[in-house]
């Protein structure tokens, strides 16, 4: 209905303005053709310029997007109002590359989906390129049935051609999708045929791609024969003329290595990395961004205070203004995460807290210019969009512009003026209504989705306020020990505070996780609450086989804040040993979360908080009811909490949380 009300009024507009022309006077005659036709050598000299403009938006870099989504929309016009339709697919085929450099993989395949039907020859080496762009996004996108039929059929398309080259680049996708299928043998003779096909053409980016692809393979049955054949894959790099292209295939190698936990040697790979670091080979982000993989090598080494100086060289040298490139606000971002980490692996609790924080700040400013900037490629997406329907539908109104004028021209005074006086007040009322109803129904869209908008913001920022306010709870718990001058217990809560915390950094960016990694999460958060009040309370934690590796997921953290105050209002303050059972049961098409406590009841406990020096509502209790029903409008789910006493006399309390096993997507 979208498309039909745009249409509609264009038609009742073009009725307006025909019976106007053929009111005003016969003599006018026919509409001069010569308005609508381009002189070729005008064309030529048009061609020319649109493609340098495809030419210049394929060159700008990642902090040029916007202007470069300007200059395709100024080609694209352009073909589609000359018909050229060689253009027009181009124009399609930039756009897709352009949505891939912004991580729109979704989008990108529609747009190279157009290029290959615009375009008039199949075989167009800007066709056969929009294919394997297309298959490399349904890879990214992990659609790897539908990848891999586009890939055989484009290779149909290039055998017996000399697209050696293409041909590689086929392979190698191949490769990987077999690979991601579990196929690794045809995989690895795919790679190895490859490698071959390199070395014919003395393609060497593509023989060490193929290479570092066949040893990542080999890793999962042959250790030693997959170092090997990384190892001759940074050997083989030395042929690659090219410093950058060489430069981002050895880190590619560097980073295979340690997915593999040979932190040794990609150490050593990354610090030669770094000492071939020139202003020629890599540009400063690369650079940095390489220096702070070392330092994470030198972590995984156990090289912490080294690793430590390492990244705060980074943040030295990271420019203040990011160079206008966003990739400079993540490297600050993962290196301040780092830090935080490396930092409480020391055990110094003070500065891990310090770099959290400024993690945090981070983080929220990364958001505010993602948003910022996905609200401009909207804009510019619908305007693009808006162009091209409209300059379509104007090219066929056009047409029949034409014929009705000439049909027209052949009626008397009398009919022409009665015709334009009835023409004229029906376009107008429809003119009228047309904009009413377009405006009443894209206001009520748009509504819509800022409504969607802002509930997603809503549920991130709730659930990225768990993150303080459990690391707050978390360095009480350090306090404790270190007034206590235990220093073994100390160090070893630290140790396991910091593994508990990664985890939960991680999740706390996920909008759901596996439930393993839910009920890992939760008893090692258990355990270490019990190593502090285990004179308090003992604890139960049951899980149905059932439930076990079913592929089951639910919102990350949603538990623990009860288990949290199951412990600290109700178990803490009781007179003697309490008892804690946390019992996860197969409830039919739900899974049933149980928290049961024997502690001093919710009345008695409202008590205590009202009576302390601070008696604030339990702000983990609030967040996770508030992210419960935001889940629940989100996406259309029915997540149910009910919380009561355990005893008739108001001792203990029993939580019971109820979550879907099948949980719909945002709509």
């Amino acid at each position: 209905m979208s498309r039909l009300f745009p249409r509609f009024l264009l038609l009742c507009t073009l009725l307006f303005s025909v019976s106007l022309a053929h009111a005003q006077s016969k003599k006018e005659g026919a509409i001069d053709r010569k308005k609508f036709s381009r002189s070729s050598s005008y064309q030529d000299d048009g061609l020319l310029r649109m493609r340098a403009l495809l030419d210049s938006a394929e060159r700008l870099g990642p902090d040029r997007v916007d202007a470069a989504f300007l200059l395709v929309e100024d080609a694209l016009v352009w073909s589609i109002n000359n018909g050229n339709a060689p253009l027009e697919a181009r124009c399609y085929g930039v756009l897709g590359d352009l949505f891939v450099k912004e991580d729109q993989c979704d989008l990108a395949t529609d747009y190279f989906e157009k290029c290959v039907s615009t375009h008039p020859d199949g075989t167009d080496p800007v066709v056969l390129r929009a294919r394997l762009a297309q298959a490399r996004c349904l890879v990214e996108l992990k659609r790897y049935l539908e990848a891999r039929t586009a890939l055989d059929f484009l290779k149909q398309r290039v055998d017996g051609t000399r697209s050696e080259h293409l041909v590689l680049e086929i392979n190698d996708l191949l490769a990987r999708i077999l690979s991601e299928i579990g196929q690794i043998d045809k995989a690895n003779d795919l790679l190895q045929e490859n490698m071959d096909l390199a070395q014919q053409v003395g393609d060497k980016e593509a023989e060490v791609k193929s290479r570092v692809q066949l040893g990542t393979n080999q890793y999962r049955s042959d250790r030693e024969q997959g170092y090997s054949t990384m190892s001759n894959a940074w050997t083989a790099t030395d042929s690659i003329t090219d410093a950058s292209a060489r430069f981002k295939a050895r880190k590619e190698i560097a980073g295979k290595l340690e997915e593999q936990g040979e932190y040794e040697q990609s150490l050593n790979f990354r610090q030669e990395l770094a000492e071939e670091v020139t202003t020629e080979s890599a540009d400063t982000f690369e650079a940095l961004s390489n220096q702070m993989e070392i330092g994470t090598a030198q972590r995984y080494t156990n090289q912490l205070n080294t690793a430590i100086g390492t990244y705060n060289e980074v943040l030295t040298s990271l420019p203040e203004d990011r160079n206008g490139d966003p990739r400079y606000l993540d490297l600050r971002m993962s290196t301040l995460k780092n830090l935080s980490e490396t930092y409480l692996e020391v055990g110094n609790a003070d500065a891990a807290r310090r770099y959290l924080d400024r993690y945090m700040e981070t983080m929220e400013l990364a958001n505010e210019e993602k948003k910022r900037k996905l609200e401009a490629n909207l804009g510019l997406f619908s305007s693009l969009n808006a162009d091209v329907q409209r300059i379509k539908l104007l090219e066929k109104d056009r047409e029949i512009n034409e014929k009705r004028i000439a049909l027209l021209q052949a009626l008397d005074d009398a009919r022409a003026a009665q015709l334009f006086t009835r023409n004229a007040t029906i376009a107008a009322l429809a003119v009228v209504i047309a904009l009413l109803v377009v405006v009443l129904f894209y206001r009520q869209r748009a509504l819509r989705k800022e409504q969607l908008a802002a509930r997603l913001i809503e549920l991130r920022s709730l659930r990225a306020q768990m993150n303080p306010h459990f690391i707050f709870n978390a360095l009480n718990a350090v306090n404790h020990y270190i007034a206590m001058n235990d220093e073994r217990r100390s160090n070893q809560y630290l140790t396991d505070l910091s593994g508990l915390m990664r985890k939960v950094l991680t999740y706390s960016e996920l909008e759901f996780i596996e439930l393993e990694d839910e009920v890992e999460l939760l008893q090692q958060y258990l355990r270490l609450e019990h190593d502090r009040f285990q004179e308090k309370f003992s604890y139960t934690f049951t899980v149905d086989p059932a439930l076990v590796n079913a592929g089951l997921r639910v919102p990350p953290m949603l538990v623990q804040p009860f288990i949290e105050n199951a412990v600290w209002h109700g178990l803490r303050h009781k007179e003697g040993h309490g008892a804690l059972n946390i019992a996860i049961t197969d409830s039919k098409d739900r899974i049933a979360f149980t928290i049961t406590d024997d502690g001093i009841g919710r009345t008695k406990a409202g008590e205590i908080k009202r009576t302390s020096a601070n008696g604030a509502r339990s702000k983990g209790i609030d967040n996770a009811r508030n992210r419960i029903a935001l889940v629940n409008s989100l996406y259309h789910t029915d997540l149910r909490l009910t919380i009561d006493d355990a005893s008739p006399d108001g001792t203990g309390t029993r939580v019971h949380l109820e979550i879907p096993k099948q949980l719909a997507d945002v709509h």
